[in-house]
């Protein structure tokens, strides 16, 4: 009788330290810091479009859309909310460097949803807080605008 309980508490034991691997095995796989890389991380809601070129029609919105950029990791989504809660999103990549922000949006089975940019765009860092993103984005034609995003 004393063998077959040390049998079970050897089972118990290997099932304990096989359970304590698969834990430490899945939290190792969570992105570091839940993929909070600085001020930019988060969701960021658009508050204004303004020409920064004289003469300049800056690029415009759908009437009564808003619109949220949502940064994590390497990630950005875009969400263009129409009215009666229709919602658009896009996914891409995105990189800030020397002042500069890179957007990249590879995958053409999701909308260009950014009025004036294409799928590649760099967009000059002019603010950037804890809660307010300013950018400046030049066109092909030269023409500048200054989106302002609050922190949603």
């Amino acid at each position: 009788m004393k063998e077959t309980s040390i049998v079970i508490s050897k089972g118990l034991r290997l099932t304990a330290l096989l359970l304590m691997a698969a834990m430490a095995l899945a939290l190792a796989g969570c992105t570091h810091n839940n993929g909070d890389n600085g001020p930019i991380f988060g969701q960021w809601q658009l508050r204004s479009i303004t020409p920064d070129t004289d003469g300049a029609q800056p690029p415009a919105l759908p009437e009564n859309a808003e619109m949220y950029w949502a940064f994590q990791s390497s990630t950005v989504r875009v969400d263009l909310c129409l009215p009666r809660h229709e919602v658009r999103s896009s996914y891409g990549n995105y990189r800030l460097t020397d002042e500069t922000l890179f957007l990249d949006f590879p995958d053409e089975s999701y909308p260009q949803l950014i009025p004036g940019a294409g799928r590649q765009s760099q967009w000059q860092l002019l603010r950037l807080s804890g809660s307010e993103l300013t950018l400046r984005l030049t066109d092909a034609d030269g023409q500048a605008s200054v989106w302002t995003f609050r922190k949603w």
